[in-house]
């Protein structure tokens, strides 16, 4: 019990194989190699107003067959966006904007992704956070029959125009057969 305390306070770091009496389990990696991914949600860019929306999902994965998953996530510290050297105002008041929010308030869905190329939403909320506050979601178990190829997170919503510039850090954790069933909150 003490490895998944530690992996809640620390979740990330290192790859963690978390050892309990009561299970296994094991970061997963991302689209592109490492086990947690940072990311700015970022509504004001170019290619939002090109294609409409920013990349809001994240990809780990699956490589084993694991009985449970959990999200892990993380709202960072306030993205700070630095004044232009012209003097460029509309970066600084939206750095002002961004950092008066005391809680953010972060769209979340999450899928499991099987190998028949189809999907089932496990996890769908909006999470209100302090920055620097972590929160477990899960477990979420596949169903019966169905192989886990990815886990999918989507951070954002072109309809949550509020939520631009709210740093995250996300991991993922599959677990084995008599994985603990803890969700932090």
């Amino acid at each position: 019990m003490a490895a998944v305390a530690w992996s809640a306070l620390a979740p990330w770091s290192a790859p963690l194989l978390a050892q309990t009496g009561a299970g296994t389990c094991e970061e997963l990696n991302a689209v592109g190699g490492e086990t947690s991914v940072s990311k700015v949600i970022q509504l004001n860019s170019p290619l939002t107003a090109i294609f409409g929306r920013t990349n809001f999902n994240t990809d780990f994965t699956v490589t084993n067959v694991y009985q449970a998953y959990w999200v892990n996530f993380q709202s960072d510290e306030p993205y700070q966006l630095q004044p232009d050297p012209d003097g460029d105002q509309a970066d600084v008041m939206e750095a002002e904007s961004v950092t008066e929010v005391e809680k953010d308030l972060f769209p979340v869905v999450s899928y499991l992704k099987f190998s028949d190329r189809t999907n089932l939403q496990v996890f769908g909320d909006k999470l209100l956070l302090n920055p620097g506050e972590y929160r477990r979601l899960g477990p979420f178990y596949p169903p019966r029959g169905k192989l886990v190829t990815e886990v999918n997170v989507k951070v954002g919503s072109n309809s949550r125009l509020q939520s631009s510039g709210l740093r995250y850090t996300i991991s993922v954790d599959g677990c084995f057969q008599g994985a603990p069933h803890i969700r932090f909150q």
